[in-house]
């Protein structure tokens, strides 16, 4: 896995992300399995964006 460095800061990024918004709706199991699956590549970056006002994470539940 490439890394870049974000911005002005120590943090170094994967160059790939997850993108979870395909995950509404999915089983907590598939969530899961997708989410280790990225860490276990090498991937730090998970866009859990959603354009959808009506999907609430579990911070907001």
């Amino acid at each position: 896995m490439k890394y870049m460095q974000l911005g002005n800061t120590d943090m170094k990024i994967s160059e790939v992300a997850l993108g979870c918004e395909g995950m509404i709706g999915a089983t907590p199991e598939l969530v899961n399995e997708l989410v280790k699956t990225a860490l276990e590549s090498g991937m730090n970056f998970l866009d859990n964006f959603c354009a959808e006002p009506d999907v609430k994470c579990a911070a907001q539940l």
